[in-house]
């Protein structure tokens, strides 16, 4: 196991498995720059600029050896009829509704989620608690605007607040079931900390992802539960003292 990436797998029971792909996306980074160096670099939000400035060559070697290992180790998985659901878990999200999408991981690991059949990506990074969702075939969109800010001048922001962009009847259930394949998921599950970030218009409006539900309301945290029939996630908000259910993303 190397201490940067590795994988874990949880059994379910009954011979079949669940199985997790602990990625260390910071490597991610450095291993997909390629010749656009400069344009890359204004993608990236200002903790992954600093990620950026240390990829020296040592670095990006290490970061393409993991890149190697992340494709052998999704093959097998997808090989192996006892693994019956597979996750990956990182800190940079593919799709933001704060910051900018991640254009990189977009283009270089969202495809081998797709061939490899991912069923569920969680991520942090941004101190919110999101759900969006990648239909299957759609690998490679993406939008990116050099010029922007993340909280431009006439730009409207939000806190405390609470969003179901495509306006479904998840916004009176709080719930949504998927069929295993029709859809890759990304939970953003960043919001255990101090202080949830700013919800600005141009970005949720800007960004490529599917997003059902984006909130800073709350600080929570999100519960994983998988039988060979089912996979289950909910999303828990904490409200001072109690723990509140706030939206089960898919089931």
């Amino acid at each position: 196991m190397d201490y940067y990436y590795y994988e874990k797998q949880f059994d379910l029971g009954n011979g079949e498995k669940f199985a997790l792909t602990n990625v260390d996306s910071c490597f991610l980074l450095c291993a997909t720059v390629t010749g656009n160096e400069d344009l890359y670099y204004e993608r990236l939000d200002e903790d992954s600029k600093a990620t950026y400035a240390s990829c020296d060559p040592d670095m990006t070697a290490q970061a393409n050896k993991m890149m190697a290992w992340i494709e052998d180790t999704l093959k097998a998985q997808a090989e192996d009829p006892s693994v019956v659901w597979k996750a990956s878990n990182m800190h940079h999200p593919m799709y933001g509704a704060h910051y900018n999408d991640n254009t990189n991981i977009i283009d270089h690991f969202l495809p081998l989620a797709e061939k490899y059949g991912l069923d569920a990506y969680f991520n942090g990074h941004e101190h919110l608690l999101n759900y969006a969702y990648i239909p299957k075939g759609e690998s490679h969109n993406h939008t990116y605007d050099p010029n922007s800010r993340l909280e431009e001048e006439d730009d409207t922001c939000h806190h405390n607040a609470e969003f179901f962009p495509e306006d479904g009847p998840e916004k009176d259930s709080r719930f949504i079931s998927w069929n295993q394949g029709d859809a890759l998921h990304q939970m953003t599950i960043g919001a255990s900390g101090q202080f949830t970030y700013n919800l600005c218009d141009s970005h949720m409006q800007s960004t490529a992802g599917h997003f059902k539900y984006i909130q800073n309301k709350r600080n929570g945290f999100a519960i994983v539960h998988a039988t060979s029939e089912k996979f289950t996630v909910e999303i828990k908000g904490i409200d001072y003292h109690h723990i509140l259910p706030i939206w089960q993303p898919f089931q």
